[in-house]
């Protein structure tokens, strides 16, 4: 994989080739699959009944937060 990379690499500086990727489709998709995801284990926690409703929104928190989505000023668990 790294030849042809350098090999791709070569023919664009060269003029050789014009490479245009569009990601934009596959971007959307990889951050629907995580949206859908985390909502799905938002929805776990829910409905967990074991959990009082602090451990259940502090589980919510922290779900936020593996995806890089914290609750700003409103909610510092750190």
């Amino acid at each position: 994989m790294e030849l042809l990379i350098a090999l791709l690499n070569q023919a664009a500086e060269n003029g050789n080739i014009n490479i245009n990727i569009d990601f934009s489709e596959r971007i959307e998709k990889i951050v629907s699959d995580i949206c859908f995801q985390t909502l799905n284990n938002i929805h776990d926690i829910l409905d967990d009944d074991t959990l009082s409703d602090f451990e259940c929104i502090e589980k919510i928190v922290v779900e936020m937060e593996r995806i890089d989505f914290n609750g700003g000023s409103r909610h510092d668990f750190g």
